[in-house]
């Protein structure tokens, strides 16, 4: 929830602080990018908060995302390249929160022993490597 709210509180604080009198249309510029996120409608299920946005759907994709940059150049696309690549920056955040909380969440298979070749070997005496005796 806090990921959805940080797409419309970015944006706003960027245009009231530096378009300060005259905020709202930098903002509604700014939150026209929120459209690409109409690409979730191609996935199935439309909704999974444990998938990564980026690199998955097709308008968070690697081609596309350069051509957000190339819009920070021109100065009449500007607003919406800043929208967009902040749209993009919110979006990889989320994934990498999302990806530590899944790697530090115990699983089933967390339950299991390791499937790592040295975690599990034993000496011929049986005993785990260590030394002394």
């Amino acid at each position: 929830m806090i990921h959805l709210l940080l797409h419309f509180v970015v944006p706003l604080a960027i245009a009231i602080g530096i378009y300060r009198g005259n905020w709202f249309w930098p903002f509604a510029i700014m939150m026209a990018s929120m459209a690409i996120d109409l690409d979730h409608l191609l996935a199935d299920p439309i909704y999974d908060p444990t998938r990564c946005s980026v690199g998955f759907h097709p308008l968070h994709t690697t081609f596309p995302i350069i051509a957000y940059t190339v819009l920070l150049i021109f100065k009449k696309t500007r607003l919406l390249g800043v929208g967009l690549c902040i749209h993009i920056g919110l979006d990889s955040v989320d994934c990498r929160l999302n990806t530590c909380l899944l790697y530090t969440s115990p699983s089933p298979r967390d339950q299991r022993g390791s499937r790592m070749p040295s975690s599990g070997f034993k000496t011929k005496g049986g005993g785990g490597g260590g030394g002394g005796g």
